[in-house]
């Protein structure tokens, strides 16, 4: 006996995952934006939350 795969399902997955990964891009812009403002990524998350420390220039 064959087992097919739901369509419904599979096309959910690409959804999810679309959509997972149109929030990762957004986190990512965001990190590289601060870091042209004096900020460094010291972690991240599953790439959903970035961890930032404020860089001070040494004078």
């Amino acid at each position: 006996m064959m087992m097919r795969r739901c369509p419904l399902r599979s096309a959910a997955d690409r959804f999810t995952r679309g959509t997972e990964n149109t929030m990762f891009d957004e986190v990512l812009s965001a990190v590289e934006f601060l870091e042209t403002r004096g900020w460094e990524l010291v972690n991240m998350d599953q790439g959903f939350v970035a961890c930032m420390r404020r860089v001070h220039p040494r004078p």
